[in-house]
């Protein structure tokens, strides 16, 4: 998925046929599996351009799990850096903004 979102009308279609969500199960699996958090975060970063996604993504959770990648992986320069590049991309939208704050998310990218 990752790979297929890298334009924003492949971005829009993976996420008509359920790519976010997928996505966002997929990281709910398990935390502590490195190798998935760092495919999930990367995927994340490719369907986060479109102001759109930005949105959706948001409100199934995408903001709130790529966080919890960041706590459950700190010594992961990987998962830090892609958890860096989606709190980035979702952040450009207002309201996520304020969310990702709320969520303690300008510590975790501190620490990063």
């Amino acid at each position: 998925l990752k790979a297929l979102a890298a334009d924003m009308e492949c971005e829009r279609f993976l996420m008509r046929i359920g790519a976010g969500e997928r996505i966002i199960r997929a990281m709910k699996l398990s935390f502590s599996d490195q190798h998935l958090q760092k495919q999930t975060c990367g995927a994340l970063i490719n369907l986060s351009f479109d102001p759109d996604n930005q949105i959706s993504l948001f409100r199934m959770g995408a903001g709130r799990l790529v966080l919890e990648a960041m706590r459950a992986h700190p010594d992961s320069a990987t998962i830090q850096e892609r958890g860096c590049a989606v709190v980035w991309n979702l952040a450009t939208n207002h309201a996520n903004k304020l969310s990702f704050l709320n969520l303690g998310a300008l510590h975790l990218v501190r620490l990063a």
